[in-house]
């Protein structure tokens, strides 16, 4: 094993001061364009831990466009909800069913670490 590598980067380990706001356990979470969802609930800059790939129930925005097809690109708000819509939002994955605007959850696939 080289002496460089850390893990499989499938939970990234986030330092105290980094998330500025209260999360829950389940909750998205951005960082710049880090995205995961919360492992454990932590106060404001607390240290948790982001699981960033896996199949997840996730709470999505409502209104037209937010709804997204099996497969479809799916993006996180900065209000921490999935939508369909691209646009001042960061890529989380993909829709792994069909959701519709008026959803207010959405299976989603993460995998989209640093895309934008």
């Amino acid at each position: 094993m080289a002496k460089n590598y850390l893990s499989k980067g499938t939970r990234i380990n986030i330092p105290e001061n980094t998330i500025t706001s209260a999360v829950s356990s389940g909750d998205v979470v951005t960082i710049q364009k880090l995205v995961g969802v919360a492992l454990h609930d932590g106060a404001a800059n607390a240290a948790n831990v982001l699981k960033v790939d896996g199949e997840w129930n996730l709470k999505k925005a409502t209104g037209a466009g937010t709804g997204g097809n099996i497969g479809a690109d799916a993006y996180v708000t900065s209000a921490g909800l999935v939508t369909a819509v691209s646009t001042g939002n960061n890529k989380i994955g993909v829709f792994t069913a069909a959701a519709v605007d008026g959803d207010t959850t959405a299976n989603i696939r993460l995998n989209a670490i640093g895309i934008s």
